[in-house]
């Protein structure tokens, strides 16, 4: 099984679940990373090791800013914000 983990909760229980019913060989987890909160590939990293699957980084940070060149003419000069995370969520459900 595959198994996408963010970093947060819901995606840890389900490859804890994943684990417990199938067993941590047939479980694997991969992590299309996020330029905004690092954080989350440290508690990727930890709950693979944890739960003894591999985890595999998907960096997306070449297409994310491909997007960002693209959308410069309509993003002008503002900070990044929510606009920006939600490119990424869209990037890794294309992954």
């Amino acid at each position: 099984m595959l198994v996408g983990l963010s970093g947060g909760i819901d995606s840890a229980v389900v490859a804890s679940i994943a684990v417990d019913a199938l067993g941590a060989g047939n479980v694997q987890a991969f992590h299309a990373g996020t330029i905004f909160e690092r954080w989350q590939q440290a508690r990727c990293t930890a709950l693979a090791r944890n739960l003894g699957i591999e985890l595999i980084t998907i960096p997306i940070s070449d297409v994310f800013d491909s997007y960002r060149k693209a959308l410069a003419p309509a993003f002008g000069t503002r900070a990044p914000d929510v606009a920006e995370e939600n490119i990424q969520a869209r990037i890794r459900g294309n992954y």
